[in-house]
């Protein structure tokens, strides 16, 4: 087993476990079973993983008030799951078989709990094309409740980094987050995480031209925050408040 640190009190376990999942990925890439089921273990893996060697997290899990010093400053700690070679076997996997439900379902999965990690692991993801696979998921599988909502918490997380805002709206991010929303107003998980991801996006008012084009977004904001107070209030409040104040923020309080 990979032995990391200074002696035998510093392997995980977990790690080792990422180590083979990764490699049975690369020696059989036209396995969408192979690819599925790994992509399923590394998400149940990586916050294990990321625990251990003391990532930070951005704290999406809790729902709190972001610490932005985590995406702002260097981080303190390396990536195993980066060195792992895992976030780019998920993405390759995406890439191979986007029309397979279940296997870009788990990659969703695992690239938003990797995101939950830290500045490292936010940046290896969107530097590896995983902006633009999570949104080919959403579109792909755009009656797949998971996908949808997998996908838009992965890219809320992502959208902690300002550029990756920008790579997101150019791309049709916020179109697809209001698109799952309306697609699945009773949907919990699509709700909050739809909320949240169009909030990062749109902090300071970034995009509110994007957001007004469409024109049910107020409707679906509102029913959102009644439907789903705990989960959605506090950001569709915000968004809803930016758009009737026409693009100025009502609060620098950033709630993920």
């Amino acid at each position: 087993s990979m032995m990391l640190g200074k002696n035998n009190d510093d392997a995980n376990p977990s790690l080792s476990c990422m180590d083979v999942l990764v490699k049975s990925m690369k020696n059989v890439p036209d396995s969408a079973d192979v690819q599925m089921s790994a992509c399923m273990a590394i998400s149940n893996l990586a916050p294990a993983v990321g625990n251990h060697y003391g990532s930070s997290g951005v704290g999406w899990n809790n729902f709190c008030g972001i610490d932005m010093s985590l995406v702002s400053s260097s981080p303190s700690h390396d990536s195993p799951v980066i060195s792992s070679g895992a976030i780019t076997s998920i993405i390759s996997a995406m890439e191979k078989h986007p029309q397979h439900k279940k296997l870009q379902e788990h990659a969703c999965a695992a690239l938003l709990n990797i995101s939950t990690l830290g500045k490292l692991e936010v940046k290896a993801v969107s530097s590896s094309n995983g902006i633009s696979m999570l949104l080919a998921a959403m579109i792909n599988h755009q009656q797949v409740v998971e996908i949808q909502a997998n996908a838009c918490g992965a890219l809320a997380n992502l959208a902690a980094v300002l550029e990756n805002r920008e790579t997101i709206e150019s791309k049709g991010g916020i179109y697809l987050f209001v698109c799952a929303m309306t697609a699945h107003r009773t949907e919990r998980e699509v709700q909050k995480n739809g909320c949240a991801a169009l909030r990062i996006v749109m902090e300071d008012g970034l995009f509110l031209e994007t957001l007004q084009e469409l024109g049910n977004v107020r409707k679906i904001l509102e029913i959102a925050s009644i439907d789903f107070p705990l989960e959605c209030k506090v950001n569709a409040d915000f968004l809803l408040k930016t758009l009737n104040n026409g693009g100025s923020s009502p609060s620098a309080y950033f709630v993920w």
